[in-house]
């Protein structure tokens, strides 16, 4: 915050720059004016500082596209300060700065996804760090979005930026349809940043070689507005709508011969491919063994047996394993992949 002649606020920047962003809420801002995104959030944070620091706030004011603010300590006002910058819009973009992983790796190689949502179209490597997502060799990283989705994106101005080693890249264009190819291209530190269009759907990419993707953002607007990192939990939900992971155990044989149990399981994107593998009571999945799952009595006598999966809906697997003594514990990963290939 500073005030409209620059002069420092009675709220330090450092105790509010990085906390109204947050929320998911929008609420008008003021009579006339188009809604400000976070809105609810700002004065949440606001009135909490203003508490612990015996002041009082007034109800913000939002006039031609600024928000003032004026506070009170000690029984006397402050004059009327002006919050300045862009409020960002939202991130059109599924975990944007890599942060979720579920596969778990430190490092992919090869045309597969590598962290949720984000494909390698090349037969190259890239490395997950603690900042980003590091393109090792030259590829191409893609996140590519629904087809439903994509033709919403029809119409409106939208805005790509990244930022790659710190530095940030950005640029504009009219989305008048799904076709074209390079409907975005902007060059980048050791390559290029681009949206592209097949027809049916919209994906971002980014073709480089030697550098570390730090975020990724594509939003509706002619400018790039600043980057938020997003609520982790939030975007695993988001996430587990296209890859899912359920490591569980079953004791005994429940219902049906042959029969053991159906898990169930938040709505996918579509009915997803399902995959099972043996898992020991720690938690530790042997990917060498497709196709079975564990078997224990007691914590001893692990043993593998043959196991199928279904995925019913997009909601509901079942597996199905030999039929075994009902004192048995059964341990199994079941994997959910809906990703768009």
């Amino acid at each position: 915050f500073t005030y409209q002649d620059g002069k420092t606020c009675v709220c330090p920047v450092s105790d509010l720059n990085d906390v109204y962003w947050n929320s998911v809420y929008n609420f008008e801002g003021g009579t006339g004016h188009s809604p400000i995104p976070y809105w609810g959030y700002v004065m949440t944070l606001c009135h909490s500082y203003a508490y612990a620091h015996a002041m009082q706030i007034v109800t913000p004011m939002y006039y031609s596209d600024n928000i003032f603010l004026r506070v009170k300590g000690d029984d006397v006002w402050g004059d009327w300060v002006c919050l300045r910058g862009n409020i960002p819009n939202e991130n059109l973009i599924i975990n944007p700065d890599f942060r979720i992983n579920q596969r778990g790796q430190t490092t992919y190689t090869g045309y597969n996804y590598t962290v949720d949502r984000w494909r390698q179209n090349h037969a190259a490597q890239v490395t997950v760090v603690n900042n980003g997502i590091r393109l090792d060799a030259e590829t191409y990283l893609t996140q590519v979005f629904e087809s439903d989705y994509s033709h919403n994106l029809i119409g409106p101005t939208l805005t790509m930026s990244c930022s790659i080693d710190g530095t940030i890249y950005s640029g504009s264009f009219e989305c008048n349809g799904l076709s074209g190819g390079f409907l975005l291209n902007i060059s980048i530190k050791n390559g290029n940043a681009y949206v592209y269009g097949d027809g049916y759907t919209l994906s971002v990419n980014i073709h480089a070689v030697d550098v570390v993707i730090n975020w990724v953002k594509l939003e509706v607007g002619t400018t790039a507005t600043p980057f938020v990192h997003p609520n982790s939990t939030i975007e695993l939900l988001k996430c587990q709508r296209y890859y899912y992971e359920s490591r569980d155990n079953a004791v005994g044989v429940i219902g049906l011969q042959n029969y053991i149990t159906t898990i169930h399981h938040d709505q996918m994107q579509r009915k997803p491919d399902v995959y099972i593998y043996p898992e020991d009571a720690r938690g530790i999945v042997d990917e060498n063994n497709p196709g079975k799952i564990a078997v224990f009595r007691g914590l001893s006598s692990l043993a593998y047996i043959n196991a199928t999966v279904e995925a019913l809906s997009k909601t509901a697997t079942k597996i199905v394993a030999n039929k075994e003594d009902s004192d048995k514990i059964y341990y199994y990963c079941v994997v959910h992949d809906a990703e768009i290939y």
